[in-house]
């Protein structure tokens, strides 16, 4: 496979996991050098024939962005309320300023072992040490819960938080130019991160959709790690601290059901 017939599969595979045919999504280019940027949405249908373009752009040292998450209809910006209410995936930037990017693969694969979290739907590394994580469902959710989700792992992992709807993140087969890189943006060969070969420990990266039974699996582990760490709170609290209590009423309104 020569290297264009591999971007362009990276790229299909990409889109294909992520996003429908009839979605529509924001692409953004920024070029850090000139400080100029470019926005417009596209149908996802559509996407091949915006290809060329991109590819030259990126030459051109502009970094290439999508959104994750997909606009209603006729909305050609990325303010919140043109988002659609209900989206598929789950995502995270591991780039983390205070964990190491190797610890945060073997936190994410304890997590995976322990049967918290499947093996994920994409796993695109963007630059030396940072990659970009989806859990892409079958069918759609409201943001709301996939974004309380998100925000309980960003907090435990340390990571900035990227759980807002018009989130953008970097499509693979492009280049990385943000200042001081120059990263092809690309999937893992394989589609395996392995954590130790020799006991045969790895993280598969499916390059498929979810079911969402998985949903009610990610929640109620959520729902009992905060229900006991708070109860423990509250049982080492002499004063039997009632913002405790408050605290995990409303988290457990959260992460709630569908």
């Amino acid at each position: 496979m020569n290297y264009i017939e591999m971007v362009n599969k990276w790229f299909t595979e990409y889109i294909s996991v992520l996003y429908d045919d009839d979605d529509i999504i924001s692409v953004l280019l920024i070029n850090f050098e000139t400080k100029d940027t470019k926005q417009y949405t596209v149908k996802i249908k559509d996407i091949e024939k915006h290809l060329k373009y991109l590819r030259y752009m990126n030459t051109k040292k502009y970094n290439v962005y999508f959104s994750v998450n997909t606009l209603r209809n006729n909305n050609n910006n990325r303010k919140t309320e043109n988002f659609n209410k209900e989206q598929r995936a789950l995502y995270f930037d591991l780039d983390s300023k205070r964990i190491s990017a190797n610890q945060l693969i073997k936190m994410l694969y304890d997590e995976i072992k322990n049967n918290k979290l499947p093996h994920p739907s994409l796993l695109v590394k963007s630059s030396t040490g940072n990659y970009q994580l989806y859990f892409v469902f079958e069918n759609k959710i409201s943001f709301d819960i996939l974004q309380n989700i998100m925000k309980y792992y960003n907090e435990k992992f340390q990571l900035d938080f990227t759980h807002d709807i018009a989130r953008v993140f970097r499509p693979p087969g492009f280049r990385n130019w943000k200042p001081g890189k120059n990263d092809l943006v690309m999937i893992p060969s394989n589609n395996v991160i392995w954590i130790d070969k020799n006991k045969n420990q790895y993280i598969e990266i499916t390059s498929k959709r979810i079911s969402n039974e998985w949903l009610d699996i990610i929640q109620k582990n959520i729902q009992d790690i905060i229900t006991e760490n708070i109860t423990n709170d509250i049982t080492n609290n002499s004063n039997n601290d009632k913002s405790a209590l408050e605290k995990l009423k409303e988290l457990q309104k959260n992460i709630k059901k569908r």
